[in-house]
């Protein structure tokens, strides 16, 4: 894989000193402004101000692929907006009852045009290994890459403001692109760097 960064730090401080058009693409899992199981970091959605640095350092052209939740996801969106970006469509990602990590991602390949795959298929996850990551909304790793896939050029750069566990950064390294990943939670960076091999 590419080279792998990991940064401890406030992501709108951290993003201030990042080089302008030095980004291929952004996949992200932000906060959604629920208060998610009493989460501080969780209280509101990522401000304009964030976007707008968000969008000088992704070069011309990139894409951004976020999450946000149902409920806020309009919140999202207006700040996204408002940034400078144009919003080209919406993926919805329905993974039933629970928590994400509870389940098993696997996608089925088809005779689709573009070489994607043809359908996704999202199971509860029977036998789900104990792991030493304790964050409450981790994604599936092949979900990930997949999403990398889809808007990084190869040997891209991809960057993540809430990098969270590190998933998004397992998903790049296993593709070969470069990442850096910035969280401010100190105990989260120290899983995403024994999760991504740093």
């Amino acid at each position: 894989g590419g080279i792998t960064i990991i940064i401890h730090g406030d992501s709108l401080d951290v993003l201030k000193t990042l080089e302008p058009n030095s980004i291929d693409a952004v996949v992200t899992d932000p906060p959604y402004g629920l208060s998610f199981m009493g989460k501080k970091w969780d209280y509101h959605v990522p401000s304009v101000e964030l976007w707008r640095e968000v969008f000088r350092v992704l070069k011309p052209g990139g894409h951004v692929l976020s999450f946000g939740g149902t409920r806020t996801y309009h919140r999202m969106a207006s700040g996204v907006e408002d940034a400078g970006f144009e919003i080209r469509d919406q993926l919805q990602w329905l993974f039933g009852s629970g928590f994400p990590k509870s389940i098993k991602f696997a996608f089925q390949t088809g005779n689709g045009a573009s070489g994607k795959p043809s359908s996704i298929e999202l199971t509860k996850s029977p036998n789900r290994q104990p792991t030493a990551n304790n964050h409450p909304t981790v994604k599936p790793i092949k979900l990930m890459e997949y999403l990398c896939k889809l808007i990084t050029p190869p040997g891209g750069v991809i960057l993540d403001p809430f990098m969270g566990s590190g998933t998004t950064g397992i998903a790049a390294k296993n593709l070969g692109f470069e990442f850096i990943g910035v969280e401010m939670n100190e105990e989260y960076c120290e899983i995403a760097r024994k999760r991504i091999g740093t």
